[in-house]
């Protein structure tokens, strides 16, 4: 059997790549794995200043719902070649504190006729850190990070954490017209598609 390409089922494949394409997207990261990444980045802002020589020891001073991010907060000194220790007064210190790190959604967009909605992602860490050497303060300063990328609006859900506030933010609402005229172009769409399916077969 001899298959020819004409006008009609180039635009058949135009048709099916548009609509395929809507579901091939990368997995984002969750919130709390962002807001980890935040913490991490701003070690590593601290450490450059290079005002910290030797062991460390750790004042992790954001207690309630950050204390889970104490670990991190270990974990980033250790991969930076740092001994830690805690509650040992006689070593360099480096006291960290959070006072807020939140997530919010804003600007949601449609991703083409046949794609899904899109949202943009804020998440910002906020706090405070001191070093002291010898028992002498030597560097004070804020952290103040934020980071922003787009999302699939269906995935919001899944990038929150049950067990942590934080992670949540209020979700917008999909525009009103945008929900009515969605299942009418999706309808034409099929109805095209079918259409010329059938035109390039007699063909």
């Amino acid at each position: 059997m001899k298959y020819s390409y004409n006008k009609y089922s180039v635009i058949l494949v135009i048709f099916l790549a548009a609509f395929n394409s809507s579901s091939m997207s990368a997995q984002p990261e969750t919130n709390f794995n962002a807001i980890a990444k935040l913490i991490d980045a701003s070690v590593n802002q601290i450490l450059q200043k290079d005002i910290l020589p030797g062991k460390i020891n750790l004042e992790f001073n954001s207690s309630g719902e950050y204390s889970v991010f104490k670990n991190i907060m270990v974990l980033s000194l250790l991969k930076r070649n740092k001994k830690v220790e805690m509650n040992n007064k006689e070593l360099n210190t480096l006291g960290y504190s959070i006072q807020n790190a939140k997530v919010s959604y804003n600007d949601i967009q449609k991703n083409g006729i046949f794609g899904g909605y899109s949202v943009s992602r804020s998440v910002a860490l906020n706090g405070n850190y001191f070093i002291t050497v010898n028992g002498e303060i030597k560097d004070t300063g804020k952290i103040e990070l934020v980071k922003t990328d787009t999302v699939d609006y269906d995935e919001l859900k899944n990038l929150e954490n049950a067990a942590y506030p934080f992670t949540h933010a209020k979700i917008p609402s999909i525009p009103f017209f945008s929900s009515i005229w969605e299942p009418i172009i999706a309808l034409g769409t099929v109805a095209v598609t079918i259409f010329l399916f059938f035109t390039v077969r007699s063909n």
